[in-house]
């Protein structure tokens, strides 16, 4: 299936997390119908199938999910899946040294099916700070950017260095929905990572509680926390994209990163998106540095890499590390 899908069509340039293609109705209606095949229509992603009509003239932004990210012996072949019992526990933990920090953990409203989504933000937002916004799993089945998360805000909360000079608003669990059915979408079939210029559900109520807290322009930084298929890579925009200025910006980030992150190592693709991507549409609308951040999403329990949940959460301690450098 994969090696059709090759044949027929090219990769396109704003694929992140998943292969991502453009494919017309008439070869879609040809293709065996499997489960980790999407095609987005009326906004929403879709399983192929599913669909008992296409268009054969008109060409459609489709999806290719790995085939094992439902299997139930996951946790047997990789590193443990971080779900919603472990979020909320780590919550509860951190909750004293948010509180000594003079952090606040909030829950701002729920999801489609009523689970809670939270913010992690400073009790009094101090406009001499610079502001880093972290936004955490719009894709559901993307556990490792959670694990990165745990070892990135605990020596956070602690690094008075940095809580000196900058603060953070974090949104640590957007799609929790997704989390629990470990699918990419949320509830209503939406890629949430595609719907920031015309904000719906759970994109929504971040998009409005952001607003409450802070003017989108006075974000300094942004880093968008996914997981990726075959690598850890930071995804950024091309030269000509805004300005130069900008470009070297994110190339100085980049490059500070791979300084302090073995796994990561400075690698990157160049990418403009697509349209709704949050780091687009904090770059076009704001001019923003916004960056991707990609962490290998399936990793096996054992290799050559012997990659851990301990040296995930490290990765997490080296971008403490890299912002403080990029920001000061």
């Amino acid at each position: 299936m994969k090696y059709l899908l090759l044949f027929l069509i090219p990769w396109i340039g704003f694929s992140e997390c998943v292969d991502e293609v453009l494919l017309k109705g008439n070869k879609l209606l040809n293709l065996n119908q499997k489960d980790n095949i999407y095609v987005e229509m009326e906004n929403r992603f879709i399983s192929l199938k599913k669909i008992k009509t296409l268009d054969p003239k008109k060409i459609y932004s489709v999806q290719i999910l790995e085939e094992d990210q439902n299997k139930s012996d996951y946790n047997d072949k990789y590193l443990n899946y971080y779900g919603l019992p472990r979020f909320r526990f780590f919550l509860k933990k951190i909750a004293p040294k948010a509180s000594q920090a003079s952090y606040l953990i909030e829950r701002i409203g729920e999801s489609v099916k009523a689970r809670d989504i939270f913010v992690i933000r400073p009790a009094k937002l101090d406009p001499n700070k610079k502001t880093l916004l972290m936004l955490v799993r719009h894709h559901g089945n993307e556990g490792t950017a959670n694990w990165i998360f745990e070892g990135f805000i605990v020596p956070y909360l602690k690094n008075q260095e940095l809580l000196s000079t900058t603060q953070i608003i974090v949104y640590p669990m957007i799609n929790p929905d997704g989390v629990v059915g470990r699918s990419r979408y949320n509830a209503n079939g939406f890629d949430l990572n595609r719907t920031w210029e015309s904000p719906v559900d759970e994109v929504k109520l971040v998009a409005d509680h952001l607003k409450t807290l802070i003017s989108y322009n006075k974000i300094d930084f942004l880093l968008d926390m996914h997981s990726h298929k075959s690598e850890d890579i930071i995804y950024r925009v091309d030269e000509d994209y805004l300005s130069l200025d900008y470009y070297f910006n994110q190339s100085t980030f980049i490059e500070t990163l791979g300084r302090y992150d073995f796994w990561q190592n400075g690698n990157y693709i160049v990418s403009n998106g697509k349209e709704g991507m949050s780091r687009i549409f904090f770059a076009d609308n704001y001019k923003i540095n916004s960056l991707t951040h990609e962490t290998l999403k399936n990793i096996p329990r054992a290799g050559e890499a012997r990659r851990t949940i301990k040296t995930l959460k490290e990765q997490g301690r080296a971008l403490n590390q890299a912002i403080f450098d990029y920001l000061n």
